[in-house]
């Protein structure tokens, strides 16, 4: 289901704009800002209409959440405020494989169990299976400059930088981008596949504010 609202698309315009210039600003001191790699989801999103902007590290991932939470979702985005995950920091959180998202769903039991959800996502020809659903949204996130981790909030730490903290002040903010003048924040974070004490089986991505992801598709699914 193709999800539209001009407020989300508006907010992520205008910070894919910011993001571009944080970007240039980055390459202009000498800062490497590495392309993502190994995207699972890129063989089905190729096939979505639209451009991504590679420059800056857009690109498509999915988030789980709860039937009573989607409608809030699609009118006014992704909102890290009300994180209460911090793993890996108060951020929103995305992942390139459904098995991990399938992690962080609860389920639609039946037909009118989320009445407003329904009259707006269901009909006569494509109603609600009245067994136990789930929902994921496809976003288009816009990662830009990232910093990579393996280890735990708060006390996160750079793979790429040894003993530089991801999280100088606070799990709700990155650090920013060594050599930048002015200073400028890292714009997401990617937890990689790591060891005990975590066993992460999947990356996940993190942006830390909900303008640099637009929730643009939404998907319904049955576990079997």
């Amino acid at each position: 289901m193709k999800v539209s609202s001009k407020y989300n698309a508006g907010y992520l315009c205008l910070s894919v704009q910011s993001i571009e210039v944080d970007v240039k600003r980055a390459r202009s001191a000498g800062v490497q800002v590495p392309a993502l790699s190994n995207n699972r989801l890129a063989r089905a999103y190729g096939k979505l209409p639209g451009v991504l902007r590679r420059d800056i590290n857009e690109t498509y991932l999915l988030h789980g959440t709860a039937p009573d939470l989607i409608l809030n979702l699609i009118a006014g985005g992704l909102n890290e405020r009300y994180s209460k995950v911090a793993a890996f920091g108060n951020g929103n959180y995305f992942a390139e494989d459904c098995a991990k998202n399938d992690q962080y769903v609860t389920n639609d039991p039946s037909y009118g169990a989320h009445a407003d959800l329904h009259r707006r996502i269901y009909s006569k020809s494509y109603g609600h299976p009245n067994t136990k659903v789930y929902y994921l949204f496809l976003c288009r996130v816009t990662m830009g400059a990232c910093v990579r981790t393996a280890t735990t909030a708060p006390s996160s730490t750079d793979l790429d930088r040894p003993g530089k903290k991801v999280f100088p002040i606070s799990p709700r903010e990155l650090g920013t981008i060594p050599g930048v003048t002015p200073a400028t924040l890292f714009h997401g974070l990617i937890v990689e596949d790591h060891k005990p004490p975590t066993n992460l089986r999947f990356r996940e991505f993190l942006v830390f504010h909900g303008e640099y992801a637009y929730p643009e598709y939404m998907l319904a699914y049955r576990r079997v």
